[in-house]
């Protein structure tokens, strides 16, 4: 009967440090996929401003060579 016991505390301590790694397993790959998607969005952020921003140095060049100013 003693026996029994000590399996069964044995057996909820690996389960609980199963949880627990588990968990912390997760933290890690969630907090690795926020950083990786944080650093794609900003960027892609700055590629877009740098397109669009070239593109409209691009037009104002053309209005200016249009109009003659």
């Amino acid at each position: 009967m003693v026996k029994d016991k000590k399996n069964i505390v044995n057996i909820k301590c690996l389960l609980a440090a199963m949880g627990i790694g588990l968990l912390i397993f997760s933290y890690i790959v969630a907090f690795t996929t926020c950083r990786y998607v944080r650093k794609e969005v900003t960027s892609n952020s700055f590629a877009n401003v740098r397109n669009e921003t070239s593109g409209s140095a691009a037009e104002i060049n053309l209005i200016i060579k249009i109009k003659k100013w």
